[in-house]
């Protein structure tokens, strides 16, 4: 797949403010007004593109000058940075492989070229990862509680609780079917949904990388790192998410790519 179209978490043409239940107006600041923004520091900031889209962000402070910054999609950044990490991994792999299978010696910088590829692949498999889980956690409504009925007792749980409280694989399989009235990616076997398993127990040995005397655990590793589908991972992060929100991750038809 091609790179995705870039998205902001709040951009509409027409903005409104709710502040303690009352509308309030939005004041026109010139955003190269550095006082005004120091003043208004912690006020909601929004920055007006050419487009005339207004896009929430925070004002931060810069080294003494104070600036907005719109506020991406984490969800799609993450995702972005994933699959830009895979197309470096995939220089980095032929990179390396060029100079393990040359007839020569194997010279001290095949190191870098060894640390390099380990590193873009595995930051490609926690940014994916991460992408699912800040996904998953923004589908969660706000207001809505989630029940979960145990043998000798029912569980109540809302938003914040879900995402502190209840693993992974349940908020997958039992949490978002519950608010998408049974809708459930994980209903039957896929490919893509082994993927998604399998990327989730990679990102967790990868996070938790374990230790031994004969390194078998790293070489485990290192050997499941280089055999992963990442391509097909990717894609399948990309379905996961627009079977639950259609649409939400597009490719760019930009006609180019990084």
């Amino acid at each position: 797949m091609k790179h995705i179209k870039k998205k902001y978490l709040f951009a509409e043409k027409n903005v409104t403010v709710r502040s303690n239940n009352i509308n309030s107006s939005v004041k026109k600041v010139d955003r190269r007004d550095k006082n005004t923004l120091k003043k208004n520091k912690n006020d909601i900031a929004f920055v007006k593109t050419t487009e005339d889209y207004f896009i929430k962000g925070f004002i931060h402070n810069y080294n003494g000058n104070y600036t907005v910054v719109p506020m991406p999609d984490l969800t799609l950044v993450y995702f972005d940075h994933a699959y830009y990490m895979n197309k470096v991994r995939k220089e980095k792999e032929k990179e390396l492989f060029q100079k393990l299978n040359s007839e020569e010696e194997v010279a001290e910088e095949a190191t870098n070229e060894i640390y390099h590829y380990y590193g873009h692949a595995s930051n490609c498999i926690i940014s994916l990862f991460t992408a699912m889980e800040s996904f998953i956690n923004h589908l969660i409504p706000d207001s809505e509680k989630f029940e979960r009925v145990q043998k000798n007792r029912t569980e109540i749980y809302s938003k914040e609780q879900i995402q502190e409280h209840i693993n992974f694989n349940d908020k997958l399989k039992t949490v978002l079917p519950y608010f998408f009235e049974g809708k459930n990616f994980f209903q039957k076997s896929t490919p893509a949904n082994q993927l998604l398993t399998s990327l989730k127990e990679l990102r967790d040995d990868i996070i938790h990388t374990k230790s031994e005397k004969n390194f078998e655990k790293q070489e485990k590793l290192f050997a499941r790192v280089l055999k992963f589908k990442y391509d097909k991972a990717i894609e399948a992060v990309g379905t996961f998410m627009n079977f639950y929100k259609p649409d939400y991750l597009m490719e760019c038809d930009c006609g180019t790519d990084y």
